[in-house]
């Protein structure tokens, strides 16, 4: 029994892949990072804060889903980028809704002074 949880706990550590959530300022980003990888990878998605007008939190059975609404002023279509939190810790979804949430207020506050 200890055997099979020691090679459990080894294979999860070695190739699972750890997510994580960044808020630069000018743009957020989903990064995935492996245990042996230590030099730069590129976040899996990356998008600049100003375009993010509106975001949506989901959950489908244990499964967080993300779907935010990007509109760049030069398109008369908004767009939609739905990213699973499916690795991310709890902290890190409240971490991120908190984010977003400022980030949309943000701008709606400067589409109004427009």
């Amino acid at each position: 029994m200890m055997t099979i949880f020691a090679f459990t706990a080894f294979f999860a550590a070695v190739f699972l892949p750890y997510y994580e959530f960044e808020y630069s300022g000018e743009c957020i980003s989903f990064a995935k990072y492996g245990l042996f990888k230590t030099n730069y990878i590129r976040p899996f998605i990356e998008i600049p804060v100003l375009y993010i007008t509106d975001y949506e939190i989901s959950r489908v059975l244990m499964i967080y889903f993300l779907k935010i609404t990007i509109e760049d002023g030069f398109s008369s279509k908004k767009r939609m980028t739905k990213i699973s939190l499916q690795f991310f810790s709890d902290y890190q979804i409240i971490k991120i809704i908190k984010t977003l949430e400022s980030i949309k207020k943000k701008n709606t506050d400067a589409k109004v002074k427009l």
